[in-house]
């Protein structure tokens, strides 16, 4: 009856303690529990602040939300708990030396460190890991969600796809600083508001936006939102509400499903 009672994290403690007896320890990662056919290794740590203090954000993943990383960690107080796997990639640098870069899990990963004590976390790794292997990955643990093209194209290559990313969210910075009340974290966003990751998914279909400068091209949507303010409210098809805030905002760009296929590029 006491095991009932039990909560996953000692659990966890305990499972730790019977395979500190029994098997191998990784100087960063933990305690090593299972090896995968492909050679990936899960890793149970009982540090999680010195384990991901050790792994940094892969830079092809979209930036960690704020509001998702204080959503996660008030769950982890609250719970006692850590749900899922934080995936990681050992990644080898032009100058030999060696990066561990979380490309699954860095929600989770950014709000373990914000909290001042060790939670138990479970951490695969992928070793000497190239960006193919890590994008071929990371497409298939998002099978459930939408991928954004640029990471499922063949031809796209990693300078490429670096450049892009980097583009994207400096423009779409510009746009949430200029209209930060419409931003949400809600992945259907009601009009007029937008989504981050929603937004930059869509950018990223376009690459004839990165033929020209960041600042020419958020003058350029700038201008497209005037025009959009000017059309007919009727063929927005949204309620009186919506509308409102929209002109409270001066934002009109997501009253329409894309607002890209309004910019004049001539």
């Amino acid at each position: 009856m006491q095991l009932l009672k039990t909560n996953k994290i000692d659990c966890l403690k305990w499972l730790l303690f019977i395979f500190k007896l029994m098997g191998e320890h990784h100087h960063i990662f933990g305690q090593l529990i299972l090896t995968k056919q492909n050679g990936e290794q899960l890793f149970l740590s009982d540090l999680s602040l010195y384990a991901l203090k050790n792994v940094i954000t892969w830079k092809f993943n979209r930036p960690p939300e704020q509001k998702r990383i204080s959503d996660i960690k008030e769950s982890i107080l609250n719970q006692k708990d850590v749900d899922g796997i934080i995936y990681v990639a050992e990644i080898t640098n032009l100058d030999k030396s060696i990066q561990y870069v979380c490309y699954d899990g860095n929600h989770r990963r950014e709000a373990l460190l914000s909290l001042p004590d060790n939670y138990p976390v479970l951490i695969q790794v992928m070793w000497d890991a190239s960006y193919d292997d890590i994008k071929k990955k990371f497409i298939e643990l998002n099978k459930a969600n939408p991928v954004p093209e640029l990471y499922t194209e063949e031809t796209t290559d990693e300078a490429e796809l670096d450049k892009i990313r980097v583009f994207a969210y400096d423009l779409i910075g510009r746009l949430i600083r200029k209209w930060p009340r419409l931003l949400t974290t809600n992945k259907n966003a009601r009009k007029p508001n937008f989504n981050r990751d929603n937004l930059f998914d869509k950018l990223s279909k376009y690459r004839n936006l990165y033929l020209t400068s960041i600042d020419s091209l958020f003058e350029k949507i700038t201008e497209t939102n005037e025009k959009i303010s000017k059309l007919p409210v009727s063929i927005f098809r949204v309620s009186e509400l919506q509308y409102k805030k929209a002109d409270e905002n001066h934002c009109f760009l997501f009253l329409v499903d894309d607002f890209v296929q309004f910019i004049d590029f001539n």
